[in-house]
């Protein structure tokens, strides 16, 4: 779901470019129209599906196969060949549409992907575009081994939330024991009920459970009071009592919840064994101490919850994007590299990259869902997290692309063009990390003028060796993706 998500944030941001692109108003050559109306397909078959909720039967549901067949064409000869019979002004223009188009198309085509995961169909990872998708045939234990390794660091926050719950209900426990309470249980229960990931939040939970609690032993003293030992009685209104408090506590709220579990259990426990009026301030003595001890765990680790971590995990996955960006151009426009240690560093890269997505998407998730005071603006995270994607996504396809970036000139533009990217993503990592003013160094566009002036002609499709083609589709879908991590940049910082 995350996947899909992704994919259609990015489809809408570069089809949202599309129209107010430099040149929008020129009309589409025919190719490209056809992979735009391809795209729209897609997207109408993707919506149709998830509206449906059931695995698609052979044959049925989004394909990727008429969209990757309408991207070719676009990608590669045909749309070399337009480009090499362009001005320079015009080769500049379309090389920018073209640029959109494609990583709309390519947003698309993982979008159907993803859908067709989503539902169910576990052979995605063998289409072409599948390498993204490695995670569709993989064992339980072993992506449960994968997240377990991901996530031990202090740096995540599901480890903070085992390490705040371990330590609440350790001492829990050990309260009860000291204390020699009544109902121990009831403490560690109350501890884990009511333990959040915010001290702010914490102290909401307590204060509501508290409230409840009282209102629920109240109520339930004078019910043991009345009834006494009348079996019978309790009996009859215990499941009415269970119906009353497990749909009122979903529905309004923390302190009805308390109140009636405390009511639910006064009158469980009186068909167990004879009770007096007292079981309810024992289990009010019990709800406070262990409201108490979350209370102090909650102000003692990581009181904050997720939004310190949300910046730093944001900032790390901005440094893991900049090395990544550095890794992929070195491996594509110097294939000696990538004949040597290229491969095995480009797989440990996208591991990297990889946990860095993974601490950022959980801290975000669980930031988006904890209740905070208003602050100052915060940075567009889901745009970072799609940065993350198309650094990994260059990553996985470049590298092992025919072709081969010359003459030396191009190849050197290559590299200026990523180490500055790189270093405006570093740049953007140094601000999360301090939270200090608006970021120093501004984003800046590709010089795609620089390139076209150093560029040797495109000759025709049909007339050039294929080699001499692979290498320009190289070239071209380089600077794609560069232009596709320079323009998430700019949206990142035009939200801060």
């Amino acid at each position: 779901m995350a996947h899909a998500a992704e994919a259609v944030r990015t489809l809408l941001n570069r089809l949202d470019a599309l129209h107010t692109a430099a040149g929008s108003q020129h009309a589409y050559r025919p190719e490209t129209t056809a992979l735009l109306r391809a795209v729209g397909d897609a997207a109408r078959e993707t919506a149709a599906a998830l509206r449906h909720g059931a695995r698609p039967a052979p044959g049925e549901g989004p394909r990727a196969g008429p969209l990757q067949s309408e991207l070719a064409p676009v990608r590669t000869h045909r749309a070399l060949d337009t480009l090499g019979r362009l001005s320079a002004d015009d080769r500049l223009t379309y090389l920018r549409r073209r640029s959109l188009v494609v990583q709309a198309a390519d947003s698309a085509v993982v979008l159907v992907l993803a859908t067709r995961l989503l539902l169910g169909d576990r052979d995605v990872d063998r289409d072409p575009a599948g390498h993204a998708f490695a995670y569709a045939r993989a064992h339980a234990a072993e992506l449960w081994w994968r997240r377990l390794i991901a996530h031990l660091t202090p740096r995540s926050v599901i480890f903070q939330n085992a390490c705040r719950f371990a330590l609440g209900l350790a001492a829990a426990r050990a309260v009860a024991g000291l204390l020699d309470l009544q109902h121990g249980f009831w403490v560690l229960l109350a501890t884990l009920t009511l333990t959040r990931t915010t001290s702010l939040e914490t102290r909401s939970a307590v204060r509501q459970a508290l409230l409840g609690t009282l209102i629920g032993a109240v109520v339930a003293g004078g019910l043991l009071a009345v009834v006494h030992n009348h079996g019978a009685v309790y009996a009859v209104l215990l499941p009415l009592v269970m119906l009353l408090a497990f749909t009122a506590g979903p529905l309004r709220g923390l302190a009805w919840a308390q109140g009636g579990f405390t009511l639910v259990v006064a009158v469980l426990f009186a068909q167990v064994a004879p009770v007096t009026w007292q079981l309810a301030p024992v289990r009010l003595e019990d709800v406070l101490a262990g409201s108490l001890i979350g209370l102090v765990c909650g102000l003692a680790a990581w009181p904050r919850g997720a939004a310190p971590e949300v910046r730093r995990n944001m900032a790390a996955l901005c440094q893991a994007v900049a090395d990544g960006i550095g890794r992929t151009t070195a491996l594509v426009a110097d294939r000696a590299g990538a004949a040597g240690g290229g491969c095995s560093d480009g797989a440990a890269g996208i591991l990297a990259l990889n946990r860095a997505m993974m601490l950022a998407q959980e801290s975000l998730a669980q930031y988006q869902s904890e209740p905070r005071e208003r602050t100052a603006r915060q940075p567009d995270w889901p745009a970072v997290l799609v940065a993350g994607a198309d650094a990994r996504r260059g990553e996985r396809l470049l590298p092992g692309r025919p072709g081969r970036i010359a003459p030396h000139e191009v190849g050197a533009w290559l590299r200026r063009a990523a180490e500055s990217t790189a270093a405006d993503y570093r740049a953007l990592a140094r601000h999360l990390r301090t939270g200090d003013g608006p970021p120093e160094v501004l984003p800046r566009p590709l010089d795609l003028g620089s390139l076209l002036a150093v560029a040797p002609p495109v000759p025709p499709a049909g007339a050039a060796p294929p080699a001499r083609a692979d290498s320009a589709a190289l070239l071209v879908d380089s600077v794609i993706w560069l232009d596709a991590l320079t323009a998430d940049l700019a949206r990142i910082h035009r939200e801060m």
